[in-house]
């Protein structure tokens, strides 16, 4: 068996553009291959680019330096952006993996409904949903209950999707209001390790970090050769030719010599 990880990490960056430095240290140090960023507040005269790694960016159409989301993929896996959906989405392909990775934010006094989670729901294959849903419960270690968490947490109880979160808050209001978990991970058909919320990065929110692990089974087809087709004339004249006998073989012990 092969065992195959992919590190992820989703992170609302409360804007990215002075904290690029920071975000490449942070890269580098825990090695990570997925980095979904929700928040990113750039335009499309702003740079963003980090060395060894791919940058899909989706900023706001009307220029301003709000919301927006960007995926950075770790140059040598292969994938394909997906189009026309609401969040910024990729598929892996390879021989080791296919499956899609999706970051969604959802700002703040937006609600989402049942029908917003059927669409992700469908999506074929493996799936990991990552990234600000801003849906709050008791469940996941909120204080209170909003609309958003109550529609996840059915969702997930009478569907295909799993939601995986961290035990540490995610997000810390600068109004010294109490810290949530909002942050979050939705998979389909695909185990992930329990998320880690790190303290790390500067922003209202900390980097939130897991593990996909798949095992892969290497192929032991057993080989058998068919000998249906076998010119066995051709063999008993080649046998014949490679043995040699020697006629002054008088008794056992000879034989025995000859032979070994």
């Amino acid at each position: 068996m092969i065992t195959f990880n992919t590190k992820i990490v989703t992170w609302n960056a409360n804007g990215i553009r002075h904290k690029i430095d920071e975000l490449i240290a942070f890269v580098s140090q825990n090695k990570a291959d997925v980095i979904a960023i929700n928040e990113t507040k750039l335009n499309k005269n702003d740079r963003f680019k980090i060395k060894n790694y791919n940058v899909i960016r989706q900023d706001r159409d009307d220029g301003a330096r709000a919301g927006g989301v960007a995926i950075i993929i770790r140059k040598g896996i292969t994938f394909k952006v997906i189009k026309n959906m609401k969040q910024t989405s990729f598929r892996e392909n390879s021989n080791k993996t296919d499956s899609q990775r999706d970051n969604v934010y959802n700002k703040p006094l937006n609600n989402f409904t049942e029908n917003d989670l059927k669409v992700l729901n469908r999506i074929p294959g493996k799936v990991v949903i990552m990234g600000d849903f801003n849906a709050k419960h008791l469940n996941w270690g909120c204080n209170r209950i909003n609309t958003n968490g109550t529609v996840i947490k059915y969702f997930t109880e009478k569907t295909e999707l799993m939601m995986h979160f961290s035990d540490e808050p995610t997000h810390f209001p600068e109004n010294n209001m109490t810290p949530t978990t909002i942050d979050i991970f939705l998979t389909k058909n695909i185990n992930i390790e329990k998320p880690t919320s790190l303290y790390e990065l500067n922003s209202d929110h900390n980097p939130v970090v897991t593990h996909i692990e798949q095992v892969f089974t290497e192929n032991t087809t057993k080989t058998i050769t068919s000998f249906k087709n076998t010119n066995w004339i051709k063999f008993r004249k080649t046998l014949d030719s490679l043995i040699t006998i020697n006629d002054n073989i008088k008794n056992t012990q000879q034989l025995e010599q000859e032979t070994n």
